[in-house]
């Protein structure tokens, strides 16, 4: 497919040398974005599921290109080409890396190199088939090949994820439409801040001044069973507590999914990242519809200041918390955090 775009480019779409040009470009563009975004959500899946979507990506875009008659057009589609070129190219390399034995990794990643050169050779060669057959037709039976290769990868033991994985998997793309993709949200009530401290026995004793004041700084945001929360690695600056339902605590691990802790109603969770500014620690799943006040990080630091058992409480679940987790790359400790975690205040 890529020494046949110079003859498409020519001869199916009468372009100009230019206009191949900007195709090539716009090409590398798009799988610069895609490897920019594969750096954020790769772990969502596993390898085999990214090469999936990489070579159905890519097969679907280039059918559809292969019976364009617009130049423009032409230009336009062939960049999501590029984007979903990068999911393959990355993921790839993590099976090789995941899968092999370091001593072996050497020879194996040398063969892999060895044979994928090949065979660009030998699709190079086949190429000049351009010059006797309809490179419309040529294209197309590119793309088909991609189809089966996409297809092949759902069905490869070890590498092909399971119909169960693939229900999770759907659940957690679909995820970056969650909090804090869950948009501005609504103001909170003071009938939603009271059921908050209902569930908070260090709040009790808050005065009705200061319970409004937390229900116009606090806002309520709705999700549906099987979304995304909040997703580790991310930075935020809220915290959130169910008001509703229950969710799943975790994150991936050599391709495993770690429950880290299953929360319900009444139950806190983002208070690591309000509180300290570190990254979210653990990826937050709805197992169920669910309901949550979010409270800004200036909210809670002025909360634990203020209320005494509230701070002790926060500290006591950060420490457990943290020492469960596996951080993630990156993620720096505040060392005025660690001494408090390490030396409880006295009145706790």
């Amino acid at each position: 497919m890529n020494t046949l775009l110079l003859p498409f480019a020519l001869k199916a779409l009468k372009a100009t040398e230019f206009e191949y040009g900007l195709q090539e470009g716009l090409t590398s563009i798009g799988f610069v974005v895609g490897s920019l975004l594969m750096a954020k959500f790769f772990d969502r899946l596993q390898a085999g599921a990214w090469l999936a979507i990489s070579f159905l990506g890519m097969a679907i875009v280039n059918m559809y290109y292969s019976s364009l008659q617009s130049v423009p057009l032409a230009i336009a589609v062939i960049t999501f080409s590029g984007f979903f070129n990068a999911p393959a190219s990355i993921g790839r390399r993590v099976i090789v890396q995941r899968n092999t034995p370091p001593e072996m990794r050497g020879r194996v990643s040398s063969v892999f190199f060895v044979q994928g050169n090949v065979l660009f050779l030998i699709g190079m060669s086949a190429a000049g088939l351009a010059d006797i057959m309809d490179v419309r037709l040529l294209y197309l039976v590119s793309a088909l090949m991609l189809l089966l290769a996409g297809v092949v990868v759902l069905f490869m033991p070890e590498l092909g994820p399971s119909v169960a994985q693939w229900k999770r998997t759907v659940s957690l793309l679909r995820g970056i439409e969650a909090a804090p993709r869950l948009g501005a949200g609504r103001p909170a009530t003071l009938a939603e801040v009271e059921r908050f401290i209902g569930h908070m026995p260090e709040l009790l004793d808050m005065a009705p001044k200061e319970r409004a004041q937390l229900a116009s700084d606090t806002l309520v945001a709705e999700a549906p069973g099987g979304k995304v929360v909040v997703y580790r690695g991310e930075e935020s600056d809220a915290a959130y507590f169910i008001l509703k339902g229950s969710a799943a605590a975790g994150y991936l691990r050599d391709d495993e999914y770690v429950i880290l802790n299953l929360l319900r109603e009444g139950d806190f969770f983002g208070e690591v990242a309000a509180l300290t500014g570190m990254q979210r620690t653990a990826n937050i799943i709805t197992e169920e519809d669910s309901e949550f006040l979010i409270i800004p990080s200036r909210v809670m630091k002025r909360l634990v200041q203020k209320h005494t058992a509230l701070n002790v409480r926060l500290h006591t679940i950060i420490g457990e918390r943290l020492s469960l987790t596996e951080l993630p790359r990156g993620t720096g400790f505040d060392q005025q955090l660690l001494r408090d975690l390490r030396t409880a205040p006295a009145e706790g």
